[in-house]
């Protein structure tokens, strides 16, 4: 993990997108976008990463070399999980975009689900709705 300019960046190689507990690690550190790069071209990469971003309400940067790219391009992944830009496949190019927490279309996703899921995460949430009912004890009977 490093910091530029008050952002959290973390990084991550090719078969860890195949791993949640390193993107959940960085979410739980504050990270604001995993920089991931991969030899694949395979677009199950990209849609994990897109589920990572959006489950943990962070950008992601997927780096595909171009003669992969036919299959997976390199793009920047928004905190809702969409695509917010894209290199063109089969093309040598770079991706550059503008990460701002304070634009509108990112609201939901940085500044309600975000803190919403990191309580939840922690168990605060629950603990206050939890229900006592003899019922849920006896795990044998029907």
């Amino acid at each position: 993990m490093f910091e530029v300019g008050g952002w959290r960046f973390g990084c991550a190689l090719c078969i860890e997108v195949q791993f949640p507990e390193v993107f959940r690690e960085y979410s739980e550190l504050g990270v604001d976008c995993v920089l991931l790069s991969a030899y694949a071209d395979d677009a199950m990469f990209g849609i994990r990463a897109q589920g990572y971003a959006a489950s943990h309400s962070s950008w992601g940067s997927l780096s595909t070399p171009t003669q992969m790219s036919r299959g997976l391009s390199s793009r920047l992944i928004a905190p809702t999980g969409e695509v917010q830009a894209a290199a063109m496949p089969s093309e040598s190019g770079i991706v550059v975009d503008l990460l701002d927490e304070h634009c509108p279309r990112w609201e939901v996703a940085l500044h309600r689900a975000k803190p919403w899921r990191a309580r939840v995460r922690e168990g605060s949430i629950l603990r206050e709705r939890l229900v006592r009912d003899p019922r849920s004890d006896a795990k044998k009977s029907f």
